[in-house]
C-alpha cells in the first residue's frame, strides 16, 4: 500500500494508564508544546500503547504546511491547528505487535480510529494502486510525495527497505565555497 508523505514531524505517542506522551524521533518529550493534541489523543480511550504517526498543520487547501507547523509551536492559538496522522501501532493494550504484518497492525489502528478519530487525531489512509499513479496524483495535489510500504513487513525502529519514500520534488543540498 502507499500513503501520503506528510510534510511534518514524525512522532511516537506513548500511552500509559490512558495518559499520552508525544515523543520526537530524537527522544524529546513535546507533550507540553501540544496540550490540545495530547487531550485529543487521550480521548481515544487507549490505556497502554505506542502509536506511530506524523504531526502536521494543514493549510486552507488541506495540504500539510511545514512552515505553518513551525509557527504553531510559537503561538498557543495556532497550536490548536496541529493534527496527528497515525499510520502504525507497534504496541497495543499489552500486546507487542512488532512482528505482526503491517496490514494487520493498520487494520487494528483503522478500527480504533474509525469510531474515535477527531479533527486532531486521524488515520493515515493507504491506497491500493500502482505507486507511480498515486505519486502523480500526490504531486498534482501539491503534496510532498508518498510512502510505499510492504504490507507483510514487521515493525522496525530504524530506516528500512520495506518503506520507500517517493518524492514529488527531487532536491539535493550542497555547499559552494571558494577563495581569491
Amino acid at each position: 500500500p502507499s500513503e501520503v508523505k506528510f510534510d511534518g514531524y514524525r512522532v511516537m505517542v506513548r500511552m500509559e494508564k490512558g495518559r499520552a506522551t508525544i515523543i520526537t524521533r530524537g527522544g524529546h518529550d513535546w507533550s507540553a508544546k501540544m496540550p490540545v493534541l495530547v487531550k485529543a489523543i487521550e480521548k481515544l480511550g487507549v490505556k497502554q500503547a505506542w502509536l506511530d504517526g506524523e504531526i502536521v498543520v494543514l493549510d486552507d487547501k488541506g495540504v500539510p504546511s511545514f512552515n505553518a507547523l513551525q509557527k504553531a509551536f510559537d503561538h498557543s492559538v495556532l497550536n490548536a491547528d496541529i493534527v496527528l496522522f497515525l499510520f502504525d501501532v507497534p504496541f497495543f493494550e499489552g500486546y507487542d505487535l512488532r512482528e505482526a504484518q503491517l496490514i494487520h497492525r493498520r487494520q487494528l489502528l483503522e478500527a480504533l480510529l474509525q469510531e474515535k478519530a477527531s479533527e486532531h487525531v486521524r488515520y493515515s489512509a493507504a491506497f491500493e494502486a500502482d505507486p507511480a499513479s498515486i505519486l502523480m496524483s500526490a504531486c498534482r495535489m501539491n503534496l510532498e510525495g508518498v510512502i510505499a510500504k510492504r504490507s507483510d513487513a514487521p515493525y522496525v525502529s530504524r530506516r528500512t527497505e520495506t518503506w520507500l519514500k517517493l518524492k514529488c520534488q527531487q532536491r539535493q543540498e550542497f555547499v559552494v565555497c571558494g577563495y581569491t
